[in-house]
């Protein structure tokens, strides 16, 4: 399977990550959650912002940082799939040059 470009949409990256099982692909992974996140981020976008969501199935749950997000999801889900992303402004532009910040719009 060949690599995703670096910058594609979150449609195409998820639709590219699968769950094997036993040398068998099964069916898409975060697919739901992606769409969960997907019809929510303007809600939460007005409550939420620059918090980290954790989604699994249905299931979801609002955190201050990555690492509790990701904390929080590996107790509850172990090795299970379960998705996280940050919640930000539409129009953000971060711009970095070899690791150093630059600019944030």
């Amino acid at each position: 399977m060949s690599q995703p470009h670096q910058n594609a949409p979150l449609d195409y990256l998820v639709a590219h990550i699968y769950t094997y099982q036993m040398g068998k692909v099964m069916e898409p992974a975060l697919v739901r959650e992606a769409e969960v996140f997907k019809t929510h981020l303007e809600e939460w976008r007005k409550t939420h912002m620059g918090q980290f969501v954790l989604i699994k199935g249905e299931a979801v749950e609002f955190y201050d940082s990555l690492t509790a997000a990701f904390s929080a999801g590996t107790k509850r889900y172990g090795l299970d799939d379960f998705f996280i992303k940050q919640i930000i402004p539409r129009d953000t532009v971060n711009v970095s040059f070899m690791g150093k910040h630059l600019y944030q719009a």
